[in-house]
């Protein structure tokens, strides 16, 4: 509304007559109009502000206005005042006025400034509609917005109002109540201030999380982006966010958007991902565990032959335990994928992982560097776990080695230490979402080295089995010490710095019961001596002649074959005259399964032992229940295959 006094018009007649018709309208208006000076005075006051309001002009005019205002409205009042002063325009307010007699009603009250001739604002008008002559207006808004409200709180996300300032401060006006489940705070609550909010974000997200809004509010495009937090219980939960933002007359940026809970949908995601991840290792691993294994098994067999040929005291013996070590690392490597992939052979039992470390001490001590010192810290009196002693084993030398290989040329120490730790909620937030345990109580072995370190970038990849980098020691052999860890559902924290070294935490969970012997998987026997004639069926010509060997050494004789079928043309000949048969698992032309039941056809009672370098569990697995007398994995040296012998020979 705008003052009579500062009206513009050609000339003084004309605006004296438009100032009259002006003042007409207000005096005649059954809305109740009246206006204040900004000390808060009343300067006019028309008819129907006299019938709402109960005073006449000359009762209030030139007056405080704060007779028509309840006590708990005054700050209201104060402040609205204030922000038209300042040249804002409020938007009507709904609010509660006072009658002369004292009584209370509720208002609807549009305010609008007062310019003199100059256009400075001298003060305010307002406009005063008694809400209970707004029935047929309001009760459809009330309708509309219940309905509202209905679709808010069924809608599965938070619908809200976000708020950037200039200042850089922020709130969010308006959010559904979904935020009490997805924010796990009350919409009441963010209303002066979002900082609660970003607190949950997980600091590695929260650039990119802020990068996206800078962008947004400086473009004024849309805002799309997921994000992870933290609950309050400490688990992970990926957030999506979707909003259409607008500039705000003082500066700041509003957007107008939904949050939505995707953890579900990322979860489904990272397990489609890790699926075809494995399964692509797993065809990888089949592979290598085929055609590298059967390498390894000429390198070790013949290795392991020769050593028995030479005397202890020759200079060839410590040559052929370098051979065998280099190819038992060879070796390893296909386990390690198996065991990422899931397909590694666990045997659990009760194990005391300090036992299991002090057993392995000397292999520890010879696997790193010689400028690597290697310290203990074995705490005492630790509950036993439920693991494969072979892939713990796995685990701890992977993990040694890289800390020794991650010092590189200069003097480090790498530290083993265990102990017991109880997980709950809060401690949940160090570990990694792929490899976070249950709450409980756990063992813990952790590795330190003070080598090179892991920046922040790289160790959110180390565990990838495709991932490489520049520096040495962390590979493939994390991926699968990843994969054992999750396998014995434990847990993983990683702490890194780079320059001053990484430390490496496993959990595993408390057993009870008493510990099992861990310790030689190939007890001592005394010699074994064989006798008859063994079939040898391989495709490799490598694999043929030195299992021939090893089975000559023992006392048998041999015959060979160089696949399923020519082992079917021999065999067919005398069904009874072969003592067992060694046979490959893949071949051309006829598989090792088929021979096998081709082979028992002519004679239920024949033993066979299969060797593959695939891993027990998945070989065995097309023979159970078909008389399989035995299995051995490749690569194999001479003590596992007599120990497969005798375990159906015992006194041959």
């Amino acid at each position: 509304m705008t003052n009579p006094e500062s009206s513009h018009s050609p000339g003084p007649g004309k605006a004296a007559s438009n100032d009259a018709l002006l003042a007409a309208i207000v005096a005649s208006s059954a809305d109740a109009i009246y206006s204040q000076s900004p000390e808060g005075i009343i300067t006019s006051w028309n008819g129907g502000a006299e019938k709402m309001f109960g005073y006449v002009a000359s009762e209030v005019v030139g007056k405080p206005g704060k007779c028509l205002v309840p006590d708990e409205c005054m700050e209201e009042e104060r402040v609205i005042i204030n922000r038209i002063i300042q040249g804002e325009t409020p938007a009507p307010l709904a609010t509660t006025r006072l009658h002369k007699q004292g009584s209370s009603f509720d208002v609807r009250i549009t305010f609008s400034p007062i310019l003199d001739a100059s256009n400075r604002i001298i003060g305010a008008s307002m406009i005063a509609l008694d809400s209970s002559q707004l029935g047929k207006d309001v009760q459809p808004t009330q309708d509309l917005v219940n309905k509202l409200d209905r679709i808010y709180n069924q809608v599965p996300g938070v619908i809200y109002q976000f708020v950037l300032r200039p200042d850089g401060t922020s709130y969010l006006p308006f959010a559904s109540e979904a935020a009490r489940q997805i924010f796990e705070v009350a919409p009441e609550q963010l209303r002066e201030d979002s900082g609660f909010l970003f607190k949950k974000v997980l600091p590695e997200d929260m650039a990119a999380f802020q990068a996206s809004i800078t962008e947004s509010a400086r473009t004024l495009q849309a805002f799309h982006h997921e994000s992870r937090v933290r609950r309050n219980d400490g688990t992970i939960a990926w957030l999506r966010g979707d909003a259409a933002p607008e500039r705000l007359p003082d500066g700041g940026t509003m957007w107008h958007g939904y949050i939505s809970d995707i953890t579900a949908s990322r979860r489904l995601e990272q397990k489609l991902v890790e699926s075809a991840k494995l399964e692509s290792l797993g065809v990888l691993a089949g592979g290598i565990a085929h055609d590298f294994n059967n390498l390894l098994t000429g390198i070790l067999g013949n290795a392991s032959l020769v050593r028995q040929e030479l005397p202890p005291a020759s200079l060839g013996q410590p040559m052929l335990e370098q051979i065998e070590k280099a190819a038992r690392r060879a070796a390893d490597l296909c386990k390690q994928m198996l065991a990422y992939s899931g397909k590694g052979r666990f045997v659990i039992q009760n194990l005391e992982i300090n036992k299991l470390i002090e057993d392995t001490t000397h292999l520890l001590q010879i696997s790193i560097a010689k400028n690597c010192v290697l310290r203990f810290d074995l705490a005492e009196n630790l509950p036993v776990i439920r693991a494969d002693a072979t892939q713990l084993r796995q685990v701890i030398m992977n993990l040694v080695i890289n800390g020794s290989e991650a010092i590189g040329n200069r003097s480090g120490v790498l530290s083993l230490s265990t102990g017991v730790a109880r997980i709950d909620s809060e401690y949940l937030r160090g570990f990694r979402s792929d490899a976070s345990p249950a709450p409980g109580d756990y063992v813990f072995v952790e590795v330190s080295d003070n080598g090179c370190g892991i920046d922040a970038s790289t160790l959110t990849k180390i565990f990838d089995p495709f991932f490489t980098t520049k520096f040495t020691g962390r590979g493939l052999g994390l991926a699968a010490v990843l994969g054992i860890v999750r396998g014995h559902k434990g847990g993983l924290k990683v702490y890194s710095e780079p320059g001053k070294g990484t430390t490496f935490k496993l959990f595993f969970p408390v057993a009870s019961g008493r510990a099992q012997d861990s310790a030689n998987p190939f007890p001592y026997h005394a010699p074994y001596k064989g006798s008859g004639t063994v079939l040898v069926v391989d495709d490799e010509e490598t694999i043929r002649t030195v299992a021939a060997r090893m089975l000559e050494r023992l006392g048998f004789s041999v015959e060979t074959a160089c696949d399923g079928r020519e082992a079917m043309q021999k065999f067919q000949l005398d069904p009874n005259r072969f003592t067992f048969v060694l046979l490959d698992l893949t071949m051309p032309h006829l598989d090792g399964e088929e021979t096998f039941r081709q082979m028992r056809q002519l004679n239920p009672s024949i033993k066979v032992i299969l060797t593959s370098g695939f891993n027990e569990q998945d070989a065995v697995n097309r023979f159970v229940g078909k008389g399989l007398a035995g299995f051995i994995q490749k690569p194999f040296e001479l003590a596992a295959l007599t120990q497969a012998i005798r375990s159906i020979l015992p006194h041959n």
